[in-house]
């Protein structure tokens, strides 16, 4: 082993002459490094970024640490940093005069002179890197769920110790405190503005343990919290990552009937963690009035006409790896008392969603006699769409929505007067008043939401399409966001009273084009999602499961007699079923669904008739859906007018079996890495035993260099002089 220091000009030199070659021994090397440091001090960090040296042959690795020297008791030990350990050498002859400077020290192990046993060695010190990396503990909690207990050193030792913390919103790194050990207890001195959290009890410590206690558990304190030695070596002790989990809902007291925005919040969403709404009762399966969508750490639910007990249906599951490690109830408290209330709802016209104006007045609260729904669209302009006598029929008009405006009940039992709108068309929105006689009751203001394409009709792939969302009028603080498959946002618009609408250009071709949509969000919260559905040509569709949306287009000329809907599917007995019958009402078709199509949630959740039309709207289809559908003319003859084939295309591997393959991804990577070390350290041992054997044999046979030991001359002549083994 060869020490070797390099003055400025020494380092000069051998910038101009290649490779410098001290001849001065480790001992005077040493010396030199001692000469240079002042009497006062007894341990000064001499070099920041010594290079340890491992070479042989052609191959050269490069480790960066540091060198300190104790005066005290004349150690002079190299710290590397990517060995983790430390190098102690020992020197007696401290008599040399100090004086003040920094040089360059540069140490260089030789392959050739180490013998097999020590580089083996150094191959085990390698793997130790590997195996003794400290595991970082991932901690989940719940906003406000109670206190975190942090664990200190778990063999205290005389030294200092940092509690640091880097909290997930970006604020960077943060000293919480530091410990000295004096004696069995620990001497804190907290860092900036944390001594201020520790009086207002949100952090606080042990003395006797160093543990870091957190308390409450608010979101804020999500993040990395290291504990580190500073003394005699810096080296992390305990490292703690700790992520956040909150839910809300907004409002958090929503009126009966009106809508709900639940949001699930993740300080920092891994590649291993994913967030999930569902249904607190398996029972409860049916979402259909819900929609889901996660937008970067947080998956919203917007739940549609909210009842009594649908405040404690859902609930916020955490998984990892496709394990449940975190679950939250999105409760909220639903108010029934609707006297003078005031609330909005938003519908698209797009998808044909319905919408329920609920009127409801609590019993005790009885002893009017007439309900009147008005409808207005324009300033100064009022409709009555629908009137009430106790005990008498609800009258309906149908001047404005025809047969689209239904009633809950036939007779008014003098507590619920709520009627629903289906389909939803874009000029329903306006303001729907509920009146008690003459008194004002409730009032719903309904805004909607479309998506056209332009043009409709683009066959060709390299066609530009322009999709536009539209608002029918904005109330308060709203914004248009045009959402991709992958869930990112692509473009987004402020709404003004004048501007309303928001335009995006894709390619037709463009990957996930059956899956752009717009989010209305108001108050930086999603309210409503409108998607484009797909108008594909030709007779066939390919989709993935429960991705897309498509249009069915119905029959260009039916006739006007009754038009059965037909599907067989691909999977199962393959049997016909009938799932629909279109008959004419006032030059429009009118749709009455089959048992069979309300018995399979697949369908009739994903799959509604456009109304007035004999076209099929579908929803993310699963895979179920795949099957020949079929417009067929009820007589005479059973005449088939226009067919559909849908084929649904099915990744065996799904998301949760993709995650769950991450950590046999990272053995695997972990297993390469140490593979590569043993094909180093196997190439040094041979590369050492070959220059050993070669020197033997020059030194058995002086000046014979027969063709038998040219090779053994070259490898000493490579070793002996490093410029031409730097240059191979």
């Amino acid at each position: 082993m060869v020490w070797t220091t390099v003055s400025k000009a020494a380092e000069a030199e051998r910038d101009e002459e290649g490779e410098f070659n001290s001849a001065t021994s480790s001992q005077e090397a040493i010396s030199d490094m001692i000469r240079n440091v002042p009497d006062q001090e007894k341990e000064r960090d001499l070099m920041g970024g010594a290079r340890l040296t491992m070479g042989c042959g052609f191959t050269r690795t490069m480790i960066t640490g540091s060198v300190s020297y104790c005066a005290e008791c004349g150690n002079l030990s190299l710290s590397c940093a990517g060995l983790k350990a430390t190098l102690l050498l020992r020197w007696y002859s401290t008599q040399v005069p100090l004086q003040k400077g920094i040089h360059k020290m540069r140490p260089r192990f030789l392959c050739s002179s180490l013998p097999t046993g020590l580089m083996f060695g150094v191959f085990l010190f390698l793997l130790r890197s590997v195996s003794t990396q400290k595991k970082r503990n991932l901690i989940h909690f719940l906003d406000n769920g109670g206190n975190i207990t942090l664990k200190g050193p778990d063999n205290p030792e005389s030294g200092i110790v940092v509690w640091e913390w880097e909290p997930h919103s970006g604020q960077g790194i943060q000293t919480v405190l530091t410990g000295s050990r004096v004696d069995k207890h620990w001497t804190i001195q907290w860092g900036d503005g944390w001594r201020d959290r520790d009086k207002n009890q949100e952090v606080d410590v042990d003395a006797t343990t160093c543990n870091l206690i957190i308390k409450n558990n608010a979101f804020k304190w999500a993040g990395f919290f290291t504990l580190t030695k500073t003394q005699p070596m810096k080296q992390i002790l305990k490292q703690y990552e700790i992520f956040g989990i909150k839910v809300e809902a907004s409002p958090q007291h929503p009126l009966l009937g009106s809508d709900v925005t639940l949001s699930c919040t993740i300080s920092r969403l891994s590649g291993t963690v994913s967030l999930h709404w569902r249904p607190m009762d398996s029972s409860q399966q049916n979402m259909s009035n819900t929609d889901q969508i996660r937008l970067n750490n947080t998956v919203y639910l917007m739940i549609r006409h909210v009842t009594v007990e649908g405040g404690k249906l859902y609930v916020c599951e955490v998984q990892e790896n496709g394990k449940i490690i975190q679950t939250s109830n999105g409760n909220f408290n639903v108010i029934a008392d609707m006297y003078g209330k005031r609330h909005t709802l938003y519908r698209s016209s797009t998808d044909h969603s319905e919408v329920q104006l609920v009127c409801y007045r609590l019993p005790y609260e009885m002893g009017f006699e007439v309900w009147i729904w008005k409808f207005s669209h324009l300033k100064d302009q009022e409709e009555v769409i629908a009137s009430a006598t106790l005990y008498q029929p609800i009258n309906v008009s149908k001047a404005t929505f025809r047969n689209r405006l239904m009633t809950s009940v036939k007779h008014f039992n003098g507590k619920d007067v709520s009627v629903r709108i289906v389909p939803v068309l874009f000029q329903d929105a306006g303001v729907y008043k509920c009146l008690e006689g003459t008194y004002l009751f409730l009032t719903i203001d309904l805004i909607t939401v479309k998506v056209t394409a332009e043009p409709s009709d683009a066959v060709n792939e390299g066609d530009n399409i322009t999709l536009t969302c539209s608002v029918s009028h904005v109330t308060e603080s709203m914004r248009l966001v045009w959402i991709d498959g992958d869930g990112k946002s692509v473009g987004e618009k402020t709404l003004t009273v004048e501007e309303k609408s928001l335009s995006l250009v894709i390619q037709k071709a463009e990957r996930g084009r059956g899956n752009w949509r717009c989010g209305l969000f108001h108050q930086d919260l999603p309210r409503l999602l409108v998607p484009y559905y797909q108008e594909p040509s030709g007779t066939t569709i390919y989709f993935f499961h429960q991705e897309g949306y498509f249009v069915l287009k119905g029959p260009d000329s039916p006739g006007n007699g009754p038009i059965n809907l037909e599907w067989r599917p691909h999977s199962g007995q393959q049997t016909t079923k009938r799932l629909a019958t279109f008959q004419r009402e006032d030059q429009r078709w009118a749709v009455q669904w089959s048992d069979e199509y309300n018995q399979i949630p697949g369908l009739s959740q994903r799959m509604r008739a456009d109304w007035g039309t004999l076209n099929l709207r579908i929803r993310k289809p699963t895979f179920q859906v795949a099957g020949l559908f079929t417009w067929k003319q009820t007589q005479p003859g059973g005449k088939i007018l226009r067919q559909w084939e849908l084929f649904g295309i099915k990744d065996m591997l799904d998301k949760e079996q993709k995650v769950r393959a991450l950590p046999v991804i990272g053995i695997i990577t972990v297993l390469g890495y140490l593979s590569i070390k043993l094909a180093v350290a196997l190439g040094l041992i041979c590369c050492s035993w070959r220059m050993n054997r070669s020197s033997r044999n020059s030194q058995e046979f002086p000046g014979n260099a027969t063709n038998d030991s040219k090779e053994a001359v070259a490898l000493q002549t490579l070793n002996s002089n490093p410029d031409l083994r730097d240059q191979n």
